[in-house]
C-alpha cells in the first residue's frame, strides 16, 4: 500500500469498519503485522493495494479474493458504511485482498515490491503524500491513476527522467 487510505495506523485503535472487515473475514489478530507506507512513512496495520500482484494459481489466493470481497460486500452493516463514506465504498475490494492475504498465506509467503514497481506518478499532486514520485530513472513499471486526463500544464519539467521515456509518455498517456 502506498499510503493509509482507508487503512489504520498500528499506533490507532480497529475502528468499527476494520473491525467488521476483520469480523467478517475471520482475521485472526495474529495475524496482523506492521508496514510502512512508502509514500508517507506512516507503519499502518496490513492493507494491500491491488494495482499489481503476483499470485500462483494452484494456491487460489484470487477465488479466496473473490469469495472474501462478495462477503463483504453483501453485509447489510458494510454497505451502510460505504454507502456513508465513498473511500470505502471505492475500496472495499482492497480489504477483501487483505483478508484473503492475511487468512491465506503465512508472513513468510508475502513479498512487498520495491516501489519502482508500480511506481505511482505524481502521486503527492493527486493524493497529498508527503514524498513526490517524479524520477522514473529506475521505475520498472509506473501507474498514473487519472493524472494524465487533467495534468499540470508544466508535467514534462517536473518529471525526472530518460527524455525518450517522457516523450513516450506524452504520445501515448497525453491525449
Amino acid at each position: 500500500m502506498m499510503h493509509k487510505n482507508v487503512g489504520l495506523l498500528t499506533s490507532e485503535p480497529v475502528d468499527p469498519f476494520w473491525h467488521r472487515i476483520y469480523e467478517r473475514n475471520a482475521v485472526a489478530e495474529a495475524s496482523l503485522f506492521p508496514m510502512v507506507t512508502p509514500a508517507d512513512g506512516d507503519t499502518i496495520r496490513p492493507y494491500f493495494n491491488a494495482g499489481c500482484l503476483v499470485v500462483r494459481p494452484e494456491r487460489g489466493l484470487l477465488q479466496r479474493w473473490r469469495d472474501e470481497f462478495t462477503l463483504l460486500y453483501q453485509d447489510s452493516i458494510l454497505r451502510e458504511m460505504c454507502a456513508q463514506d465513498v473511500k470505502k465504498r471505492i475500496f472495499l475490494h482492497q480489504t477483501a485482498l487483505t483478508g484473503a492475504i492475511l487468512n491465506h498465506l503465512e508472513r513468510g509467503e508475502i513479498m512487498e515490491f520495491s516501489d519502482r514497481i508500480n511506481y505511482p506518478i505524481f502521486f503527492e499532486q493527486m493524493f497529498g503524500a508527503k514524498k513526490k514520485f517524479n524520477n522514473i530513472n529506475d521505475v520498472i513499471t509506473f501507474r498514473h491513476e487519472s493524472y494524465f486526463r487533467d495534468p499540470d500544464p508544466d508535467w514534462e519539467n517536473q518529471l525526472q527522467g530518460p527524455p525518450d521515456k517522457i516523450a513516450w509518455m506524452r504520445e501515448h498517456l497525453f491525449k
